[in-house]
């Protein structure tokens, strides 16, 4: 095509009166025509009115998939709240200035183990020497005084530390008396096994 060829311009760009605007316009494919010609059940879902959202739960238990995928849901929900349950320590833990002390004890056939750990419990803490005497509780009031086991600990700067100790005897049940600076704190723990 030439420079000077007009590409025709099919009446578009021409002097030629403008067709009728007020006429109304002409759909070729309209969403009525469309229905005319579909089955009676298309028909019936667009005369319904949509229904509303359905939730997180109704979604997941409509297809087979979507149950298996709510059951691992309620499985893994379930694991957590068991494994939080039965995980944790149960140590009689208690605050000494500053520190968060926890004990924990296992006791074997002629030994039983204690573990002190001290976690700081905010910005100011205790940090020296700590006096630490461990026993079995009395049977009675007439029985013989048990065996007191002393040791002595030192808390540093460290924000946590672990102190492990070892007893000559097996304890089901051990009284903990732990002196830091001015404050002493006593606890029983029962040992594990």
């Amino acid at each position: 095509m030439n420079r000077e060829e007009k590409p025709e311009d099919a009446g578009l760009f021409t002097d030629a009166p403008a067709p009728d605007v007020d006429r109304e316009p002409v759909y070729y494919y309209s969403r009525e025509r469309r229905l005319e010609r579909a089955s009676d059940r298309v028909r019936s879902l667009y005369a319904e009115p949509p229904a509303g959202r359905r939730g997180l739960l109704a979604s997941l238990r409509a297809n087979p998939s979507g149950v298996w995928v709510f059951v691992a849901i309620i499985i893994v929900a379930a694991f957590i709240f068991i494994w939080s349950a039965l995980g944790r320590e149960k140590t009689g833990g208690l605050t000494l200035e500053g520190n968060r002390i926890t004990v924990t004890a296992l006791a074997f056939p002629d030994a039983t183990y204690v573990m002190l750990k001290k976690r700081a419990a905010g910005d100011h803490y205790y940090t020296g020497t700590v006096e630490i005497a461990l026993s079995v509780p009395r049977a009675g009031k007439d029985a013989e005084m048990p065996p007191i086991e002393t040791r002595q600990i030192f808390f540093s700067l460290e924000t946590e530390e672990e102190f492990p100790l070892a007893l000559p005897f097996r304890a089901e049940e051990i009284i903990v008396i732990i002196h830091a600076g001015e404050t002493a704190r006593t606890f029983r723990v029962k040992s594990g096994r």
